[in-house]
Parts: structure tokens; C-alpha cells; sequence
């Protein structure tokens, strides 16, 4: 697991500065769900809980910008936001989506998710809206894990600037 200094946080994060999620609502959320956030993430989220990303330059979707998802407390008043609340969504129209858990959207209907199909340690996938109501898979690989996608968002910023 690789550190992150607070710098390259805010370099790679737009903190809005609004209520953090807390320790309690993150392990609440992992133990519904049967996981573990990544450190990185979770430490994200105890900063600020409505942060985002973008613009995050890769090949599956060009410039990808995204908000994270809150742990418990419903942000916006025309949809439930929330990872669960989401996940479920997810999982009620999509079938099997236990081990997908979305944690940004991105606005257009998309997701980020985790992928913790193959292994503890999730890779990061997009859900496309798009196609997943037709016989493709939603699911475009982004980074092989949330370490990577800070790798990703901090090159991105330096290449910004």
C-alpha cells in the first residue's frame, strides 16, 4: 500500500470542505457490504465527505471527473446517493453485482467502482449506463487499484498544470 502525503491529496482530490463521513458510517457501510475500503479512500472520506476527482485522464473514457459517494447521509434531494443505496440500485436492475461497489458517479449515469470480484485488494472498474442494459459488459477496467487511480489523478494534475 502506498502513502500520500496530504500535498498530493489535495492535488489529486477537490476537497469541498463539507462534513467528513465518520469511522463509525465507513465500518458500518464495509460490514453491510462484506469488504474493506482501501486506506486511501477511507482516509478521503474522514477528510471530507462530498470530495472529487477529476479531471482523471484515461483510456477507457477520455477525462473522467466524479464525485464520491457518501457513506450514509443523502446528499442531493432528487436521488439516493448513497454507496448502498446505489449498490443496491446496481444490483436490483443488474443481477449479480455483490462484489461491484460503486463509490464516485460521475454524473452522466456512469459509476466508479471497486471490483472486488478476483481479489481483497480492488481494482477499479467504470460502470457504463450505457451498456448495461444490452448484452456487453458495463464494466470497463480503470486502474488496477485505488493507489493506482491517485497515481493516475496526480499525473493528470501535474500534466493540467
Amino acid at each position: 500500500m502506498k502513502t500520500f502525503s496530504r500535498n498530493q491529496l489535495t492535488q489529486a482530490v477537490r476537497f469541498k470542505n463539507s462534513d467528513p463521513d465518520t469511522e463509525c458510517e465507513i465500518l458500518d457501510v464495509e460490514r453491510k457490504l462484506c469488504v474493506r475500503f482501501p486506506e486511501i479512500y477511507r482516509e478521503i472520506l474522514l477528510i471530507d465527505g462530498e470530495a472529487q476527482m477529476g479531471p482523471i485522464r484515461t483510456a477507457v473514457d477520455g477525462d473522467l471527473h466524479f464525485g464520491f459517494l457518501t457513506m450514509k447521509r443523502e446528499r442531493f434531494e432528487y436521488v439516493s446517493a448513497t454507496i448502498t443505496s446505489v449498490h443496491h440500485r446496481l444490483q436490483k436492475s443488474q443481477g449479480d453485482m455483490r462484489r461491484i461497489i460503486p463509490f464516485g458517479a460521475i454524473g452522466n449515469g456512469d459509476h466508479i467502482c471497486f471490483d472486488y470480484r478476483s481479489t481483497s485488494i480492488p481494482a477499479i472498474v467504470l460502470w457504463s449506463h450505457e451498456v448495461a442494459f444490452s448484452s456487453f459488459n458495463p464494466l470497463s477496467a480503470v486502474a488496477q487499484s485505488f493507489d493506482e487511480l491517485m497515481e493516475i489523478a496526480l499525473l493528470s494534475a501535474a500534466f493540467k498544470e
